[in-house]
């Protein structure tokens, strides 16, 4: 692989550690809360999928991924 190359991929791997972690800490205390609720039963808030999908939409044209995006939580 060329020094280019490298560049390019180590660049590109950069970008989708970021969106992870950025995804991560904004998501993680809600999956905590999206847990509790699914074990009392009670269900996730109409909001909460609606941020959910739009954060999948935005990592699908920021790195041109195609993750589907989820239709009942």
């Amino acid at each position: 692989m060329h020094g280019n190359e490298q560049d390019y991929l180590d660049k590109i791997w950069g970008i989708i550690e970021r969106v992870i972690i950025e995804v991560a800490n904004k998501s993680l205390p809600k999956k905590k809360m999206r847990f509790i609720r699914d074990r009392l039963g009670l269900p996730i808030e109409e909001t909460d999928k609606l941020e959910f999908n739009l954060t999948i939409e935005k990592i699908n044209t920021d790195l041109q991924l195609e993750i589907q995006q989820a239709k009942d939580i």
